[in-house]
């Protein structure tokens, strides 16, 4: 490791000169790196593992250069399929036992069985050992992550049960021989590794998809900063590579080192200059770096991009997201408060005579969120843009109407977010209906108009205030440390209708669900009547809120 340092009077560096095996891949002959040392013994350490770390990636790009087309492999599996047929056809001419003719058909069926499923799951782990056999028959090198290895177990697997499928047809003394397209193609072709097409980068990519969900109309502004946030920071783990050359190990390093970035990467001037490589070295500890849901949620955009974008236009054969996940055990999930919990935020600075209620800065909109919160269910940014408009009176049960509005910049989270929903009881006795009419006496628009929407996301300004601010100064340290924000009050709504047993076609619709976002598979069947849901909602207590101490208190503030 010796000869991978020296010393210079700023420190030791690392020098790295390549091999010759590596000459078409780097263009430079030496790479030099400061190491920021002057001790010997953590200088070799440094060395070691950098060098590894450029030997690997340059393996990886060296392996996964070498690509075979559809049709090579297509030959192939063809091949090694027309051998197995010729033993299938000769085991049928010898004469076998009774016993013995049971004991393979039932094998058969259960061999039969599995494969299919891995087939339906993408599961190749079974044939991959097979297909690694015939690619060193073959003399081809290949990598198993890449593209072209998956797309042979997945043809070699089909033909596998193309082929068990003849076996058993076979047996009942007839064959279909003409429908097995693996069983009838001409003899192959020589096969021999080719160079993969060109394919656009990822990046360029990205904004076809996002075009393509713009003009379907099925995508808003939050929708697409998430899109160019997941790609954004692949490029930072992975590289801008184009999407024929990105593989499966690719996805599952960017799923590896999303777990040591930290939130806000791009902000925080403490890591926004730093490589992927500098900030895994720094082993962040994971609560200040990316929750495994966001995480999730990156994986799933870029799976999204290629089976509904990159595979219809032919521009990948896999998805070599699907599957890729981060265990979700240990992210920062958002826990719902308890009874104990709301009698706490209902007696906290806001809600009684205190510094900060009697503060001129202090509203009746913030006043009223939490309560809105835990007692309709909604998100909040479809508070925030909530319009005195979209309070309306149906079949004498005030409502309130979540719905998009290009004109008045109303966006909604999905299709099943447009709804109505009746207002509690609750709601209504705390003085609800009379404040609804003060705003709109005061020439305002939004219901709760003096909390700004925010300029990337709707609500974001109104979670940072009670996240951050209002929870750090008025509330229990156990929120934070349980993980408990504004959203919990959401789930703490849904949690209570659950346990009130709410009938759940209802509760999807109060609360903007898909039904099968409540482990539910039935068809949701149009609008819910909205006295039902009124029936349904007035299920939903929570005894440990004091009313009566509550009742008009929003009144007390000088500005909505």
């Amino acid at each position: 490791m010796a000869d991978y340092i020296f010393l210079r009077p700023s420190g030791y560096y690392l020098r790295y000169a390549r091999p010759l095996r590596f000459a078409s891949l780097l263009p430079v002959r030496e790479l030099r790196y400061p190491l920021h040392t002057h001790k010997q013994l953590i200088a070799k350490r440094a060395a070691a593992y950098i060098v590894a770390r450029i030997e690997w990636l340059l393996s990886g790009i060296e392996s996964s250069r070498m690509q075979l087309s559809r049709e090579q492999i297509m030959n192939l599996v063809r091949k090694e399929i027309e051998e197995s047929h010729s033993e299938v056809t000769s085991d049928h001419l010898r004469e076998k036992s009774p016993g013995a003719w049971e004991a393979h058909v039932t094998a058969s069926l259960e061999f039969l069985r599995e494969a299919e499923e891995d087939l339906a799951r993408s599961h190749f782990r079974s044939i991959a050992r097979r297909a690694q056999q015939i690619l060193d028959d073959n003399g081809i090198r290949l990598d198993e992550t890449s593209g072209s290895f998956r797309l042979l177990c997945r043809e070699l697997l089909r033909a596998t049960i193309e082929l068990q499928r003849e076996d058993l047809r076979l047996h009942n003394g007839k064959s279909a021989h003409n429908e097995q397209p693996y069983l009838l193609q001409a003899s192959p072709t020589p096969v021999a590794a080719t160079q993969p097409k060109t394919t656009p980068l990822l990046s360029e990519v990205l904004e076809a998809f996002i075009n393509e969900k713009q003009q379907a109309k099925k995508v808003g502004i939050s929708s697409i900063e998430s899109y160019r946030e997941a790609v954004s920071t692949f490029v930072f783990v992975v590289g801008d590579k184009p999407v024929g050359e990105i593989t499966h190990d690719d996805a599952c390093r960017f799923r590896d080192a999303c777990r040591q970035i930290p939130t806000n990467r791009t902000k925080n001037p403490n890591y926004k200059n730093k490589t992927i490589d500098e900030l895994l070295a720094l082993e962040l500890p994971e609560s200040i770096c990316l929750s495994g849901k966001t995480i999730n949620d990156r994986l799933s955009i870029l799976s999204a991009i290629f089976q509904k974008h990159l595979i219809p236009k032919r521009l990948a054969d896999l998805n070599v997201f699907e599957g890729v996940k981060t265990h979700l055990e240990d992210s920062r999930s958002y826990t719902e408060f308890d009874s104990d919990d709301l009698r706490v935020i209902t007696t906290s600075a806001i809600y009684v005579d205190s510094k900060y209620s009697r503060s001129s800065k202090t509203t009746a909109s913030r006043w009223w969120l939490p309560l809105l919160g835990f007692w309709t269910g909604a998100r909040v940014g479809e508070l925030t843009q909530m319009h005195l408009s979209d309070i309306q009176e149906i079949d004498g049960i005030l409502c309130a109407v979540v719905d998009d509005d290009e004109e008045d910049g109303k966006r909604v989270k999905t299709n099943a977010a447009r709804r109505t929903f009746p207002i509690h009881s609750a709601l209504l006795e705390l003085g609800f209906r009379d404040y609804v009419e003060q705003v709109r006496a005061s020439g305002a628009t939004r219901l709760l108009e003096s909390i700004p929407l925010g300029s990337r996301k709707p609500g974001e300004v109104a979670s940072k205030w009670f996240n951050e601010t209002y929870r750090a100064r008025h509330l229990p340290s156990e929120f934070k440390e349980d993980k408990k924000v504004f959203h919990s009050l959401r789930r703490t709504f849904i949690t209570a209708g659950l346990n009130a047993k709410i009938d759940l076609l209802d509760l999807q619709s109060m609360v903007g669900h898909e039904p099968k976002q409540l482990a539910e598979t039935a068809t949701y069947y149009g609008k819910r009547d909205v006295r039902r849901l009124k029936e349904s909602l007035e299920l939903v207590q929570f005894p440990s809120v004091d009313l009566a101490s509550l009742r008009n208190g929003w009144k007390r503030f000088k500005r909505l």
